[in-house]
């Protein structure tokens, strides 16, 4: 009787506790919501630390001597070899190589005396490979710093590709340049600024401000646009005057459009064509005297190309109106395409004789003109050495 009674009485209080209980857990949540709304928990306190955690810097704070006080990044960022609980209260220098030690710490030295943020870099070998990385010193108090260090190893490599890109293109001789849409010239080659004679610093200069064929903004627009017209590929002559100079000259250039972080930028490759023009053109004058010379002198001339099945090149004003057969209807034919096959037959065993012997014939000859005439010429053939190529053979009668 009395255990049922004790037992009863047990479980009255073990119910009031738990009624006791829940009304305390209610009171104590009404109590943090009231402190709350008189102290609100601002976002950075509530979220500081899964923040922190987040990050992929190694965050870490010493004091002004130097001794390691606690590592506030999550575990991962560690790349110092050293335990996050080892890291307490040992002092800089034990922690990283000599040379990367002295260079935080100059930086630290800097930070503390200047009470700014200061910034260096240093490198240390990471899981077998050496690594880049920046250390930012923040000054916290008179006590503590904060050194924020993040792996710059991408960046780095990134930048050494480009500096040997960029000396690369700086030993070419055309002039290389990219311009964003704006017409803010982004970069130049060495060949480029000295020709062009850019002073200001990239990123500021204008490529219509330069001595270049398009001299406005309006000139820039057009010519972006003729550049997107043609899908992003255009080539065009432009003249301009080199730094210097007075005489214009003139440029093939080559444009392309390309697209970086959604951006537009328009890439130009500029050659100087004004002495290959000017050889052409002197070629060509050239060309022309010898060509007036040599039909108007009273012999009879041609040329054959021995690679090309003895193909006529030339053939001369005189040997047209004597054989009456027309320039037109004879070079880039064989004999066989021209003459009779007998005469054919005995022109090309004299030329493969030519061939042969490399020296040169003196032969009387007959062909039938175009009307069924008969004609004799006294012929003198020879090899004309040629660079690069076989020789020609020429005929002079």
């Amino acid at each position: 009787m009395d255990s049922e009674r004790t037992v009863k009485t047990t479980a009255e209080q073990l119910e009031a506790l738990t009624k006791e209980n829940e009304r305390l857990k209610q009171e104590l949540s009404a109590l943090r919501q009231e402190k709350e709304k008189a102290n609100p928990i601002s976002f950075r306190e509530r979220y500081a630390v899964k923040i922190l955690n987040s990050l992929p810097d190694m965050l870490t704070v010493f004091d002004h001597n130097e001794i390691g006080i606690e590592v506030v990044s999550n575990e991962e960022t560690n790349h110092v070899g050293v335990t996050n609980e080892d890291f307490v209260g040992m002092h800089m220098r034990n922690m990283v190589p000599p040379e990367a030690y002295q260079n935080i710490h100059s930086n630290m030295q800097h930070a503390v005396a200047t009470g700014t943020v200061s910034a260096a870099h240093h490198e240390l070998d990471f899981n077998g490979k050496r690594h880049y990385y920046e250390n930012r010193i923040f000054p916290l108090d008179e006590k503590y710093v904060l050194i924020m260090c993040r792996d710059i190893s991408e960046r780095v490599a990134t930048q050494r590709q480009l500096e040997v890109f960029k000396s690369v293109l700086d030993k070419v001789s055309d002039s290389i340049l990219a311009v964003s849409k704006d017409g803010t010239l982004v970069y130049a080659n060495k060949q480029f600024i000295e020709e062009y004679g850019v002073t200001k610093e990239l990123g500021t200069q204008k490529v219509y401000d330069l001595p270049v064929s398009m001299t406005t903004k309006e000139a820039w627009e057009k010519r972006l646009q003729e550049i997107r017209d043609n899908d992003g590929s255009f080539a065009y002559r432009a003249a301009y005057v080199r730094m210097g100079e007075t005489k214009k000259r003139v440029h093939q250039v080559s444009s392309f459009l390309t697209h970086e972080n959604e951006q537009e930028l328009i890439w130009f490759f500029t050659q100087d064509i004004t002495d290959v023009i000017k050889k052409r053109d002197e070629l060509r004058e050239l060309n022309q005297l010898l060509d007036g010379i040599l039909n108007n002198i009273p012999v009879y001339l041609f040329v054959k190309d021995p690679a090309d099945e003895f193909k006529y090149l030339y053939w001369n004003k005189a040997f047209a109106e004597h054989s009456g057969i027309p320039a037109s209807k004879a070079i880039g034919h064989t004999d066989y395409e021209i003459f009779q096959s007998e005469e054919a037959e005995k022109f090309r065993k004299d030329d493969l004789e030519l061939l042969r012997t490399h020296q040169r014939i003196d032969i009387q000859e007959t062909y039938l003109t175009a009307n069924g005439e008969a004609r004799i010429v006294q012929t003198l053939k020879a090899l004309v050495p040629m660079e690069d190529r076989e020789p020609l053979l020429i005929g002079i009668s």
